[in-house]
Formats: structure tokens, C-alpha cells, sequence
């Protein structure tokens, strides 16, 4: 069962990438932008400790730095919430 579905994954992204390759828009965006890189960029004469990254941790998840206290920067990054409902433009409005 594992085979198949691991089959059917790789045939569909094949697909995929067979048509993106010929999207203009996809070409556009492939010569615009470059990938994500697999480690953040190194930040001179810093060097990130245990401790900074738990504290960055923190910040990215804690809703107390929101205006409102109910909204963190993750949920405000969360597509469900802010492609348009009156809801999270509320929510959002309220951080800003």
C-alpha cells in the first residue's frame, strides 16, 4: 500500500512539474526569485546561542505582543485566517 502511495505522490508531482514548466508565470517567478536557503543567513559578529533561539521561539508564538493579546504572529501568518474573512481582517486590524 505504501509503494502505491508513494507511486501516485511521485506521479503527481511529475505531472505538476511538467506543466509549471511551461506557465510563464512560473518561468517568471523561477528567474525573479531564488530558493529558500537551508540555513538562515549568518548575522556578523553574532552567533545564535541555545537561549536566542528559545527566545525567538517564544516571541513568534506568544499572542502578549499583539495590541489585542489574542493573536501571535504565527496565527496572523495562518492562510485559513487571513485570505479574507471579516474575522481575521478584524483580528488583524486590531495589531496594527
Amino acid at each position: 500500500m505504501r509503494a502505491l502511495a508513494s507511486f501516485l505522490v511521485l506521479l503527481i508531482a511529475g505531472i505538476a512539474a511538467a506543466f509549471a514548466a511551461d506557465d510563464p508565470l512560473m518561468k517568471q517567478a523561477q528567474s525573479t526569485f531564488e530558493p529558500i536557503p537551508l540555513k538562515p543567513p549568518a548575522i556578523k559578529d553574532v552567533t545564535a546561542t541555545p537561549a536566542m533561539i528559545e527566545l525567538g521561539k517564544g516571541l513568534y508564538f506568544d499572542p502578549r505582543l499583539s495590541q489585542s493579546h489574542n493573536i501571535s504572529f504565527t496565527s496572523a501568518q495562518c492562510p485559513k485566517r487571513t485570505r479574507g474573512s471579516q474575522t481575521a481582517r478584524r483580528v488583524l486590524n486590531d495589531i496594527q
